[in-house]
C-alpha cells in the first residue's frame, strides 16, 4: 500500500509540474542536441527533446526545414540541474508545418 501511494504522489507531482502549450515559430537551427524556433516577437524557444513521431515527420537535424515556420506543441517541464536550482525543459510534442 505505501509503495501505491509513493508512485501515485509521483504521477501527481510529475502531471503538476508539466504544463503543454503550442506556439508558432520559424525553425532557426539544431545544435548541441537542442533545436531552436523564434516566434515572431523575437523569443527564443530551446526544446531539448523532441517527440519519436514529431522527429520521424521532420528530420529537424537537417537544414531543410530551417527558416520554415511550424506549429508546435510542447510540454514545459520543471527539473533540477546539478546545483539542485530549478529550470525549465522544453520539449516539443507534435510539429505541423505552417504553409
Amino acid at each position: 500500500m505505501k509503495t501505491l501511494f509513493i508512485a501515485l504522489f509521483t504521477l501527481a507531482t510529475i502531471a503538476y509540474n508539466t504544463t503543454s502549450e503550442t506556439v508558432t515559430a520559424t525553425f532557426t537551427g539544431y545544435s548541441d542536441e537542442t533545436y531552436y524556433f523564434t516566434d515572431s516577437d523575437d523569443l527564443t524557444y530551446a526544446f531539448e527533446s523532441i517527440s519519436a513521431t514529431a522527429a520521424q515527420e521532420f528530420d529537424l537535424t537537417q537544414d531543410i526545414y530551417k527558416g520554415q515556420q511550424f506549429k508546435i506543441t510542447f510540454t514545459t517541464s520543471t527539473e533540477l540541474n546539478e546545483d539542485d536550482e530549478e529550470y525549465d525543459m522544453l520539449s516539443i510534442t507534435a510539429l505541423e508545418l505552417v504553409k
